[in-house]
């Protein structure tokens, strides 16, 4: 899609916390320690929180992606691709608007990955 630059240009902007959010990790909707334990891999149950998770009417996706430059969901069926923020280093995440069958792109360096 775009050049190597391009996608750390895109990767550097990080969320900015919301207000008063303290018990969150900045931009996560996950207390930091849950982070901090699922990318030690010391998390007792890593997949009650990766992965898809209905959340209202919607879909949070998170994902642990150490290493990765930028990650974005496409919908298995094909369609404009959501960027996931990174929120911690390493740590991935999106909320869509209603649940869907999908796909991670995720951006390595010098590789792109469909999981």
């Amino acid at each position: 899609r775009g050049s190597l630059d391009e996608v750390r240009h895109v990767v550097m902007r990080r969320s900015t916390p919301r207000a008063g959010a303290t018990v969150a990790a900045p931009g996560s909707s996950l207390p930091a320690g849950v982070v901090s334990a699922l990318l030690a891999g010391t998390h007792g149950d890593p997949f009650s929180v990766l992965g898809p998770h209905r959340e209202g009417t919607g879909l949070r996706i998170r994902a642990a992606l150490p290493g990765a430059y930028y990650a974005e969901v496409e919908p298995a069926g094909g369609g404009p691709t959501t960027p996931l923020t990174e929120t911690s280093p390493g740590f991935f995440e999106a909320l869509l608007a209603e649940p869907i069958d999908y796909r991670l792109v995720v951006h390595w360096a010098g590789a792109v990955q469909r999981t």
